[in-house]
């Protein structure tokens, strides 16, 4: 299972709105990645509305990552192209 930090992001990432901007990828894989809470991993076990996948969101203020739900980007994000 591979872990994404801030100085380890995958590749492929896309621009996204709403009040503040930030990077974000599709994940289809379960993963861990190192948020302000701690290291989680991230996979249809241990999260609601996996879908397929899960967001993982790079901040542009440099803070550490998060994710969101596919349902919760569908709603609520504008990407920038």
């Amino acid at each position: 299972m591979e872990t994404f930090t801030l100085e380890n992001k995958p590749k492929g990432m896309a621009r996204f709105r709403k009040k503040s901007t930030a990077e974000a990828v599709l994940i289809t894989e379960p993963f861990k990645v190192e948020t302000q809470e701690g290291v989680l991993e991230i996979s249809p076990e241990t999260v609601d509305g996996w879908e397929g996948g899960y967001w993982l969101v790079y901040p542009d203020d440099g803070s550490k990552p998060y994710t969101w739900a596919p349902s919760f980007k569908e709603k609520n994000m504008e990407e920038i192209r």
